[in-house]
């Protein structure tokens, strides 16, 4: 059974491409490459997606690398 969490929705980050029940998965800073983030829990990695992922937020620090380098 595949994972509908609330960034498929909601997400407006362009570095974005996967979650998991407790797992966001981005483009990586090196070209080519992928960043994971794991949480401890669900709640904690919701509160980092409407945080630094969903419209109107600030951007998290692998987001700024990647704009750094583009």
């Amino acid at each position: 059974m595949s994972y509908w969490g609330i960034g498929v929705v909601n997400t407006d980050c362009p570095f974005y491409l996967r979650e998991s029940e407790k797992t966001i998965t981005c483009e990586g800073v090196e070209q080519e490459t992928m960043a994971k983030k794991e949480f401890k829990d669900r709640s904690q990695k919701e509160a980092f997606q409407k945080t630094y992922c969903f419209a109107g937020c600030k951007r998290c620090a692998n987001a700024e690398a990647i704009l750094k380098r583009l």
